[in-house]
């Protein structure tokens, strides 16, 4: 089901959520690459771009240059279609990286936490 390298990924997101920290879901007003942020004073991991399936480094990089976007719309006419394909915007879409509404947004990233926290319960 996993690569080694996303099984590793999983455990270590897993560990990270059981140890307080919040992983957050990709943006295209975050990173491309994971990185560390702070959120309300706490540290928090944001996942990249790179790693919505779909998203090629160098069209995260591209979006993560042209951020910050308002919402989905400004992100459609500010990225061009040769960067942004409708197969690109889906796969965003799909994962809640063009998600604009934060309430919404914090859900999502709060079931994704529950889940990472579940996952690998077994493993410890």
């Amino acid at each position: 089901r996993f690569t080694s390298d996303e099984y590793r990924q999983s455990i270590y997101k897993s560990a990270a959520v059981k140890n307080g920290v919040v992983v957050l879901l990709p943006h295209v007003n975050g990173s491309a690459q994971c990185s560390m942020v702070q959120v309300e004073g706490d540290n928090a991991i944001q996942e990249g771009l790179i790693s919505v399936k779909g998203v090629g480094v160098k069209v995260a990089e591209e979006i993560e240059r042209r951020a910050p976007f308002e919402d989905e719309d400004d992100f459609v006419d500010r990225v061009p279609k040769r960067i942004a394909s409708s197969r690109v915007v889906n796969a965003l879409r799909s994962v809640g990286a063009l998600e604009f509404n934060t309430k919404r947004y914090y859900r999502s990233i709060k079931n994704y936490n529950s889940a990472l926290y579940a996952r690998n319960s077994r493993i410890w």
